[in-house]
């Protein structure tokens, strides 16, 4: 960009905090530096395709003269905006005001302050509700173009449903594309200024209203303070707002989104997606039933997967036990369990991907979470010594638990086994000095097996996390964890532009695993987790969004948080 400069113009005026100041007056020196484009100027040599500085200076010194301000701060602020709104070629400006030989007690040269103001594209949304609705609607549109404010374009008007309380009537909206000298703040007033012309009153949240003015964007600022934020924190699943805007701005892109208008609307639910199918048929309650119920858990008597089912439905819980993680979901897929006790996350080895699996496979919901401590002891035949063994059976999620304790007796031969009671078990059954299982000391107990060693695992804060499957998804009340998986397009930013919907929602995410699609080299699926409830219409927004943004999408569960 092209550049006008004038340099310390002499002007006399009345500036200063002290009585005096305002009084007698003293030379100010200002420096105007004007930025714009100056093509056509150079090429024709015509002075109406540039700015006369020469008008500048003159507006300038009058500007200082006819008025008075305490700051030499305000004064700059009030000249850059003169000059913005009076050259509209000026796209950027910066002026510099001087004060010599300022009051201050202390021998000095110069006081300035510099101020550089711009112009600022801003979306405005229109709406009205009571009496004549476009007149309204031109009210406001009428209003926003004055005082260094221009309106650059505005959309066609849509006659929509209101938000709110029922018994009101239907919405005239329209969008206006404006270029203003404002700040975000003082365009807000500007707009309250607006509506108290066509008498709005704010009476009731959501109430009718004969105008309503939202700043939608402001160039590509984020504002987030209690009176304002940009841009607009509903505005991405607002079809009264996005379809308008994307007449005049399609092309605007989401600062925190990191979508066009375009694509914000074409994110929009369809009509056709229905009312929330994904929780059609589940069931609210405070707590699990468990009269006529039956639970599984997978091992033998003794696993840290019994241990976790008695510790959510207690000791008289009827139950049963499988051999299989998948015997499991396919017994509580086909209605024959109620509910099975599976883990699917290690504070140490990270997620149980064959357990994610399995319930993408038959269908699954998470309904429970419990939280298990887990503290492993080596367990030997009555009589083992550490220096006996050669041979350790355990769980493949246990042996990554305990790896520092396995990497400083290297010659031991690890052996996976289903989990951590069925290695009990075998050394219990098989009675040879040589071996010996990682697992609870409890499986200890129960197969008459020795505390070789105790606490080793790695992490002494070594928790799993169990989940409690069920059949269709019940939900409490005050669930605050809800569990998703989605495939993606495999391209560049997928997943950032599908996680920056939870971000725009407020919600916060709390756990993400990936897994390879079977078939599909380097392509994966995502298992997130964030904290919400269903109940929660912004949570079903982000919900409907992420899922019309995915190519595949499983709705898991919604439960303690």
């Amino acid at each position: 960009m092209d550049h006008i400069r004038i340099e310390e113009l002499e002007i006399y005026a009345n500036h200063g905090v002290y009585s005096e100041e305002q009084k007698l007056g003293q030379k100010f020196l200002v420096s105007i530096d004007l930025e714009l484009d100056l093509s056509q100027a150079g090429s024709t040599d015509d002075l109406t395709r540039s700015v006369h500085y020469g008008k500048v200076a003159q507006a300038a010194s009058a500007f200082m003269k006819e008025n008075t301000f305490k700051l030499i701060e305000t004064a700059a602020s009030g000249l850059a905006r003169l000059i913005l709104t009076r050259w509209e070629s000026v796209r950027l400006v910066t002026v510099t005001v001087k004060k010599p030989w300022a009051p201050v007690g202390l021998p000095l040269d110069t006081v300035s302050a510099t101020i550089t103001r711009g112009r600022h594209r801003a979306v405005i949304a229109l709406g009205s509700n009571l009496g004549d609705r476009n007149a309204y609607v031109q009210s406001g549109i009428d209003g926003l173009n004055a005082d260094g404010t221009r309106v650059i374009a505005v959309s066609n008007r849509y006659e929509t449903d209101p938000l709110g309380p029922v018994g009101q009537g239907k919405y005239i909206n329209a969008c206006a594309l404006i270029e203003t000298v404002l700040s975000p703040h003082e365009l807000l007033d500007r707009c309250h200024e607006i509506e108290a012309c066509s008498k709005r009153e704010r009476l009731v949240h959501w109430g009718p209203r004969t105008l309503d003015l939202d700043i939608i964007s402001y160039d590509a600022e984020v504002v987030d303070e209690p009176d304002l934020v940009i841009p607009h924190p509903q505005m991405h699943v607002r079809d009264f707002v996005l379809r308008p805007m994307a007449e005049i701005a399609p092309d605007w892109v989401h600062p925190v989104l990191k979508h066009t208008t375009i694509q914000l609307l074409h994110a929009l639910p369809s009509p056709d997606m229905g009312n929330d199918p994904d929780f059609s048929d589940a069931l609210i309650v405070e707590k699990l039933p468990t009269k006529g119920k039956k639970a599984l858990y997978q091992g033998l008597p003794g696993a840290y997967a019994q241990a976790a089912m008695f510790s959510y439905f207690g000791n008289d819980v009827e139950h049963d036990r499988v051999d299989e993680w998948e015997e499991a979901c396919v017994q509580v897929s086909s209605g024959k369990a109620d509910y099975a006790v599976l883990p699917i996350e290690n504070s140490t080895a990270g997620a149980v991907y064959k357990v994610l699996e399995l319930m993408l496979k038959y269908r699954v919901y998470v309904s429970a979470q419990i939280m298990l401590p887990v503290s492993h002891a080596l367990l030997g035949v009555p009589g083992a010594k550490l220096s006996d063994i050669k041979t350790v059976y355990s769980h493949p999620q246990a042996l990554m638990q305990c790896a520092a304790f396995l990497e400083e007796n290297k010659d031991w031969h690890q052996v996976s086994l289903k989990n951590t009671a069925v290695s009990a078990k075998k050394v219990k059954d098989d009675a040879d000095i040589t071996q010996a299982a990682i697992a609870s000391e409890i499986s200890g107990r129960i197969y008459g097996l020795e505390v070789l060693k105790t606490a080793v695992n790695d992490n002494a804060n070594n928790i799993t996390r169990f989940v409690v499957i069920t059949g269709r998804p019940y939900i409490r009340p005050d669930a605050g964890r809800i569990s998703i998986c989605v495939e993606l397009n495999h391209e560049s930013g997928a997943l950032y532009k599908l996680l920056s919907y939870i971000a725009v929602f407020g919600l916060n995410m709390v756990g993400i695993a990936s897994m390879p699609i079977p078939g599909r080299t380097f392509e994966y699926r995502f298992f997130i987790d964030f904290e919400g409830n269903v109940g929660d219409e912004s949570v079903r927004d982000a919900l409907r969004i992420i899922k019309r943004a995915s190519n595949k999408y499983w709705f898991l569960g919604n439960f303690d948080k």
